[in-house]
């Protein structure tokens, strides 16, 4: 494991016991520092059955810990939250003022921030819940090694 106090950290601060298995998915996360699909998380971790990976990202989800970066055909791309994601572990306190960038060539994905307003013009009578942005193209491994777009 890289970096267990930082793991040991979140978890406490989450109300989280530390499992073995915990700090692994959260080493893995923080090492990656992208999102990752369920399978990239499999295949670091080979040792934690499926049902067990499952569970533990389902536990970060509701507590606020991580967020789902994708959800597409292809999976669930989860990726951890930062600090400024809410100042509660409710649903509700819980947000993101960023959006997800998808790589069409390799398929990463990472979460962008933005510092420009977003100004949104609903119709009457529409209350906006939740907003998922996802930006697509090509990201910088993939340009720096030449690939055709």
């Amino acid at each position: 494991m890289s970096n267990p106090t930082t793991s040991q950290w979140l978890l406490e601060s989450h109300q989280l016991r530390c499992t073995t298995v915990r700090l692994e998915v959260l080493d893995a996360l923080q090492q990656s520092q992208k999102a990752l699909s369920l399978k990239a998380l499999q295949t670091d971790l080979p040792h934690v059955e499926r049902t067990t990976l499952y569970r533990t990202l389902q536990t970060f989800l509701d507590c606020g810990l991580i967020h789902k970066a994708l959800e597409n055909i292809h999976g669930i791309h989860y990726a951890l939250c930062a600090r400024h994601c809410g100042n509660g572990h409710l649903e509700s306190d819980h947000h993101h003022n960023h959006l997800h960038f998808q790589c069409n060539e390799c398929g990463e994905v990472e979460c962008l921030e933005f510092t420009l307003p977003l100004q949104l013009a609903p119709n009457a009578g529409v209350q906006i819940e939740e907003l998922d942005l996802t930006a697509r193209g090509r990201c910088a491994r993939c340009i720096n090694a030449g690939l055709p777009e």
